[in-house]
């Protein structure tokens, strides 16, 4: 080949190499990567799903409707926002290596799991809570977050191997294109602007032609695209999370009249078993609310473990079962257990439905009694992340 066919190739690959980047917000694909999470904001009001949660990937932005009403017979009236500021901010489009997105180091985990939560909850039964609002905000963070499952990695470098084959065709359609129609290499975009267009032109169609034309090609694309988002983003190993909030009360419902209705902290950790469908998690978490002109100040200290089975309803849900133990501080206090039966299912990806059936703490003003019987949506807002193979 003469050498100006080859320097020109090489231009026009390095060309090609910028269409490609400019396109790359569009091919960073949707991933499945939401858990049913509690929001510490649904924690400090005592209305959680579940109050030992799974640390889990984050979408941009998820919404939160809690139904806890009488036999579901009105409309929801508790609803959390989360969100992440390091995946809102960032340009989704941008690359990020496996190895980044799979690091267990502190440098890397905390940015990428910092979520921020808002919850609004009111009472649903007449007493001393009507007419009140409580609003929660809190924030969690994980410490460790496990290792990435197989079957994503796998995926990931299903999608790499699609590129290469779509890159190799590519290549060589290039390749003929220079020898065929522009021998003399690629047209000077200052001294021959048309003669330049044209090119881009054509650059574009062969890209089109790969796409669409190519069989083979296109199958490979399309199935490790859907491979990807289909696969849910799940880690196994150890995990850690931190999380803490407040909860105000508006009694009359007025901004100006507030006060705080509880604070607290709290770290929940497990293990997820690689290659098996078990989890086992538990949780520590000091609660506090302040005295009012009403109540005395009181303590509780929580602690407790929940056991979950995971791939189970067309090994997509899980079944969990948990147990915690409160343990009022103040002297003559009562303290109480809470049991829960949980059940989640995805029914789209990032879209997930739970059911809560169960036992309460006592003393949690914002449903009547300590029974849970609760409906609640999850939806994840997104999800797109464009992850280099490793």
């Amino acid at each position: 080949m003469k050498p100006t066919v080859v320097l020109s190739t090489a231009v026009a690959l390095l060309f090609r190499a910028g269409l490609a980047a400019a396109q790359t917000t569009e091919e960073a694909p949707k991933l499945n990567l939401l858990a049913a999470p509690s929001a510490p904001a649904f924690v400090l009001m005592g209305i959680e799903p579940a109050t030992i949660e799974k640390p889990t990937n984050l979408t941009d932005l998820s919404l939160v409707i809690n139904n806890a009403t009488k036999g579901f017979t009105a409309l929801p009236q508790n609803f959390a926002v989360q969100f992440s500021p390091y995946w809102m901010l960032r340009d989704n489009g941008k690359r990020m290596s496996y190895q980044e997105y799979n690091s267990n180091k502190v440098a890397d985990i905390m940015p990428q799991t910092l979520q921020f939560s808002l919850g609004v909850a009111q009472p649903e039964v007449a007493g001393a809570g009507v007419g009140s609002t409580k609003l929660g905000a809190g924030l969690k963070v994980s410490v460790l977050r496990g290792q990435l499952d197989t079957a994503v990695t796998n995926a990931i470098e299903a999608r790499k191997r699609a590129a290469e084959l779509e890159n190799r065709g590519f290549d060589l359609r290039l390749r003929e294109l220079m020898r065929t129609k522009y021998p003399s290499g690629v047209p000077n975009p200052a001294t021959k602007p048309t003669e330049f267009a044209a090119y881009t032109q054509d650059v574009n169609r062969i890209e089109r032609q790969i796409r669409e034309d190519d069989v083979k090609i296109r199958e490979a694309r399309t199935k490790a695209m859907q491979r990807l988002s289909n696969v849910a983003f799940t880690r196994s190993g150890w995990k850690l999370d931190v999380a803490g909030g407040v909860a105000l009360d508006f009694p009359d419902q007025r901004f100006n009249n507030s006060r705080v209705d509880k604070w607290g902290v709290w770290l929940t950790g497990g293990y997820e078993v690689p290659n098996r469908p078990w989890s086992v998690l538990g949780v520590a978490r000091l609660l506090t609310t302040p005295s009012t002109a009403e109540a005395f100040a009181q303590t509780s200290f929580d602690a407790g473990g929940r056991l979950i089975y995971n791939k189970v309803l067309r090994q997509k849900g899980s079944l969990s079962v948990e147990y915690a133990h409160r343990e009022v501080l103040e002297r003559g206090r009562l303290s109480s257990n809470r049991y829960v039966f949980n059940v989640e299912y995805p029914f789209l990806p990032n879209q997930l439905l739970t059911l809560s059936l169960g036992r309460n703490f006592d003393g949690t003003t914002i449903q009547e009694g300590n029974l849970i019987a609760a409906l609640n949506l999850v939806f994840g807002l997104g999800s797109r992340r464009n992850i280099e193979a490793p």
